[in-house]
């Protein structure tokens, strides 16, 4: 439900910092870590500085390229 909600909103092309991020948590949630890291480097791109948005868009984004990496070192 929160992803369809999510979908239309990102419809209208506004760029703003805290939809990218809830869009990224809600793409993480849902196990689509592709859709997640590009919307958390969205929000990094349109507010780099803006805080919290941009320190948890980078630890969430962090955590996601860890978890890759990690993944495949045990391949």
């Amino acid at each position: 439900e929160a992803r369809h909600a999510m979908t239309g909103a990102l419809a209208q092309g506004t760029q703003d910092a805290m939809l990218f991020l809830h869009a990224g948590m809600i793409e993480r949630a849902a196990g689509n870590r592709g859709a997640a890291e590009d919307y958390l480097r969205r929000t990094l791109r349109v507010a780099p500085t803006i805080e919290p948005t941009a320190s948890i868009a980078r630890a969430v984004l962090d955590s996601l390229q860890r978890s890759t990496m990690a993944k495949r070192s045990m391949e």
